[in-house]
This record gives C-alpha cells, sequence and structure tokens, in this order.
C-alpha cells in the first residue's frame, strides 16, 4: 500500500473514522495548511499516538513505528500528494522539523541518547 490514502478506499475512511469520527484523535498537523486534506496528518498522528503503523494496523497488524519511520512515512506521503513530487518543501521541511532534536516532533533525551547503547 502506498503512503498516500486514496479517497474512497477502505483504508481511508477507516482512518478518517480514526482522526475524525465521534470521539476525534487527530488535529491534522498542528500549525501547518492541510494542503493535503489531512489526510497525510491522521496517518502520522496514528503513528504518534498508537505506536504503530495505521496502514497494518487495519489489517489486524501490530506492527511497531518509530519516531524517524513516522516522519518518513509522512514525507512520502506529502510526497506522493505534491504535484512538485520530490521537490515539494512542504514534505522536507516537515520532516526536517521532526525528526530534528530541536522539532516538537522528537523526545529531545531520545535524540540524545540514541548514540548511546
Amino acid at each position: 500500500m502506498k503512503a498516500l490514502p486514496k479517497p474512497g478506499t477502505e483504508y481511508y475512511w477507516w482512518l478518517r473514522e480514526w482522526a475524525i469520527g465521534t470521539t476525534p484523535h487527530s488535529d491534522s498537523c498542528t500549525f501547518s495548511p492541510d494542503v493535503f486534506g489531512g489526510v497525510c496528518c491522521w496517518q502520522h498522528d496514528f503513528g504518534r499516538q498508537m505506536g504503530f503503523d495505521p496502514r497494518d494496523y487495519m489489517l489486524g497488524i501490530l506492527t511497531p513505528i518509530g519516531k524517524i519511520a513516522n516522519a518518513t512515512l509522512l514525507r512520502n506521503c506529502f510526497i506522493a500528494a505534491s504535484k512538485l513530487h520530490r521537490l515539494s518543501p512542504l514534505a522536507w521541511s516537515f520532516w526536517a522539523v521532526l525528526i530534528s532534536p530541536f522539532g516538537a516532533g522528537v523526545n529531545k533525551q531520545w535524540w540524545f541518547d540514541k548514540g548511546k547503547a
């Protein structure tokens, strides 16, 4: 399955229900324009909150997803949705912020401890 949830698919409707259904779980990418309708952000929020890859979770497979993999999923979704594809500045800027030690998306202690062990 590709990174971009296609409207009308079972995966899209399942993800939409989780994100904005009767009990909303997603804020659709805080501080960002919803240029891609929020679907990329729904996936990212699911991975961040639940700790599993949403593409597998819908099928009943509990595949853990880490912060870097989750940020990469968001980047790939933005790339797939963008008319600029790999040149999308939004995709790369979000990815950089989410994986940087100064970005809001990464636990800073995890970043500094990753070189140890």
